[in-house]
């Protein structure tokens, strides 16, 4: 398999178990990454502090921001196509998905945005102010660059993950996985709202 498929498009050579497995792992490793770090995946394109700071909360966000895409492409696979789709498949390849975020969520360690975590949500509008002018913001830029491009890759094996796993391509599978992203980011930060 040449390196550029393995890099973007590992779901040629896993998926199944396998894939589920070593995902589920990656989705533990994510939460207690989070947990560590107090940084929290508050929906499918949302991370930051949050007040609960017990480690179920961050396994929770982390399984809901798993399940609920996983679950919409596997609808859309069984409405728009008339492949076989084992859900096994979805699931291991969407769970697999998430491991590029285990490098954004070592990234939650360096002290930009371990000093941008502690700041105080309830703290006066003057002492806020003077928290985020002690960032170095050079330093937040790089970290900020470096978790985009890690959320852009995980992003990327997400659609490919769809593909591959629910046979959804071209325009079709395009509009799902927008409606999968976009939608499934509205339905996680509500869903989440209740336990954070």
């Amino acid at each position: 398999m040449k390196l550029s498929k393995l890099i973007f498009n590992p779901f040629e050579r896993i998926a199944g178990y396998e894939a589920l497995l070593i995902g589920v792992v990656g989705i533990a490793l994510n939460s207690l990454l989070g947990y560590l770090s107090k940084m929290h995946s508050l929906g499918i394109l949302h991370f930051g502090p949050a007040s609960n700071q017990e480690f179920w909360v961050f396994a929770t966000e982390n399984i809901i921001i798993w399940l609920v895409p996983a679950i919409i492409f596997y609808i859309a696979g069984l409405l728009f196509t008339k492949s076989h789709i084992r859900i096994v498949d979805v699931l291991g390849t969407t769970a697999f998905a998430k491991l590029p975020l285990i490098l954004m969520c070592i990234l939650w360690f360096t002290p930009p945005l371990q000093q941008l975590v502690s700041i105080d949500p309830n703290a006066t509008p003057d002492a806020m102010k003077a928290s985020v002018d002690d960032i170095n913001m050079i330093a937040m830029g790089a970290v900020s660059i470096l978790s985009i491009a890690f959320f852009a890759w995980s992003y990327i094996w997400l659609y490919n993950a769809m593909k591959v796993s629910c046979n959804l391509k071209g325009l079709k599978g395009a509009l799902v996985y927008i409606f999968a992203i976009i939608g499934g980011d509205i339905l996680t930060v509500w869903i989440i709202s209740y336990i954070k």
